[in-house]
């Protein structure tokens, strides 16, 4: 029985050529990350399967969502780099994402507090 795979969350080389990577799961975080921006909207919505490849081949790539800043967005635009050794590695994207949270809750005023041993 054929295994289904959701394309529309694939990188580049996943659907070209059945590779998968730590990069090509950065590339489908990416596309989460989008959903989650866009308050769950399908991604690709108006691209056909069938068209995914040249649309993505072509250089397009998602629009931003609603919610998301250009920080965030410039995040998902790395995670969606053509070339796999270009995307970020999870790590990188932690610390953006975490660099990103601590400089937008600055404001909130928080209590640092020392770390128990």
């Amino acid at each position: 029985m054929p295994k289904k795979l959701p394309v529309k969350w694939m990188s580049l080389e996943a659907i070209l050529n059945k590779q998968f990577s730590e990069k090509s799961d950065v590339w489908s975080f990416g596309v989460m990350m989008y959903e989650v921006f866009s308050f769950g909207q399908m991604p690709y919505k108006n691209v056909a399967l069938n068209d995914m490849l040249e649309f993505l081949n072509s250089g397009e790539r998602l629009a931003c969502p609603e919610a998301a800043n250009e920080e965030i967005y410039g995040v998902m635009l790395q995670c969606w780099k053509e070339n796999p050794e270009e995307r970020l590695n999870f790590e990188k994207v932690v610390n953006k994402l975490r660099s990103f949270l601590n400089t937008s809750t600055e404001a909130y005023g928080y209590l640092e507090t020392k770390e128990d041993n």
